[in-house]
Formats: structure tokens, C-alpha cells, sequence
């Protein structure tokens, strides 16, 4: 199994992929969702 990320989670996806020296400007509770996806566990769903 594998994070469920959505489309707002893009700019942070290649941010953290790749080489790119400016962090991205994400909305606060986008930046939470994405933390809790990678952070999942299966007793949550």
C-alpha cells in the first residue's frame, strides 16, 4: 500500500523531489493532510 496524496499536494510532492532551493507556498491544512497521509496507519480507515 502506498499514501493517498491529492492534487493539492503537488507543489509539496516536487518540492520534496527534486532540487528546488524555494520551499513551495502551501495553505496550512494542505501541509497537515499531506503530513497525515505519509503518516497513515491502517487503523484509521
Amino acid at each position: 500500500m502506498g499514501a493517498v496524496l491529492r492534487l493539492e499536494h503537488a507543489n509539496i510532492m516536487v518540492y520534496v523531489t527534486s532540487r528546488s532551493y524555494a520551499a513551495p507556498r502551501v495553505l496550512r491544512h494542505h501541509l497537515s493532510d499531506y503530513l497525515d497521509a505519509l503518516s497513515f496507519e491502517a487503523q484509521r480507515w
